[in-house]
């Protein structure tokens, strides 16, 4: 289409100029503008695209949405049910140090004698050693550290022996980021919610306390479903839909807002009607121009004599 341009916006964020919507956990800022975009009838589509961003990777593989351990000792039909918890320090753990600091944790809690966690290096899979009637207890909102453990998302009552978990053990943390807004709407989907308004997906690709250093390659733009942005808010989760902890590192990102516009048309005049315009015109000024007076006799004489 000959009569559109495309004018382009670049919107550099910076999450430490931002509004913390939630402390110092970095993950949803909010950043007030002054009319980014508004409405006009000459725009046909706004689509948006995220550019780049610069993540550290300053989040835990243990944290604060998984480092709970819920058991119970005894059995409730012979002996009370004694219900007991560890609490696991955030960070970065490998299998062994993660068996390590648990098994630390019981003996605090009295009850070494009854557990102890060990690790099978061929199948990778844990074994809970036990020497009295015991419990687990699985709870996403407990906020448990069951299926990092590979213990699933069940429960396990009175067990009298020594449990194998079924899965293995799972120390990976978070292998994607989704960069999401809820004031900028898009056609997007996600497995954990019907509408995730996810800008762009980047994936873990810095060793921890790096940075991540994302570029749109592939230059992938979503269309906007409004015609007003004031504001901007974003939104990282990872890839179990809940938000990053970036433990008061700041990142950085670059969006632009790209709006197809109408070339506004003056006049419809065309090259034929500026023809006829410059025909006219002509015309005018020729029957406009005074004709010259015919010189006589004596005036033609003179000039020969003179010349």
């Amino acid at each position: 289409m000959s009569n559109v341009y495309t004018d382009t916006k670049i919107i550099s964020l910076n999450s430490k100029f931002g509004i913390k919507q939630n402390t110092t956990y970095n993950s949803n800022i909010l950043f007030d503008f002054n009319d980014i975009l508004k409405d006009d009838p000459s725009i046909i589509n706004t689509q948006i695209e995220v550019i780049s961003s610069q993540i550290p990777v300053s989040f835990y593989n243990i944290n604060e949405t998984n480092n709970q351990f819920n058991y119970a000792l005894g059995n409730s039909n012979t002996n009370p049910l004694i219900t007991k918890n560890i609490t696991i320090p955030v960070g970065n753990y490998n299998a062994t140090s993660l068996l390590s600091k648990m098994n630390t944790l019981f003996i605090a809690n009295g009850d070494s004698t009854i557990f102890n966690i060990t690790l099978n290096k061929n199948t990778g899979r844990i074994s809970i050693l036990n020497t009295q009637t015991f419990s687990i207890y699985y709870s996403e909102t407990a906020k448990t550290v069951n299926e990092v453990l590979g213990l699933g998302i069940i429960s396990y009552s009175f067990l009298t022996s020594t449990l194998n978990a079924p899965f293995m053990l799972d120390l990976l943390g978070t292998k994607v980021l989704n960069i999401c807004s809820t004031l900028l709407p898009i056609n997007s989907f996600s497995s954990e919610s019907s509408a995730s308004n996810c800008l762009a997906t980047v994936p873990i690709n810095a060793s921890s306390f790096s940075l991540i250093l994302y570029e749109n390659s592939s230059e992938k733009r979503q269309t906007l479903g409004i015609k007003n942005i004031s504001s901007i808010d974003i939104q990282i989760y990872g890839d179990d839909n809940k938000l990053i902890n970036f433990n008061n590192i700041n990142w950085t990102m670059t969006l632009a807002i790209h709006s197809l516009r109408k070339i506004p048309l003056v006049n419809n005049i065309t090259f034929r009607d500026v023809t006829n315009i410059r025909k006219s015109v002509e015309n005018e000024e020729d029957e406009n121009v005074i004709p010259k007076k015919e010189k006589s006799l004596k005036e033609k004489q003179l000039q020969l004599l003179m010349s």
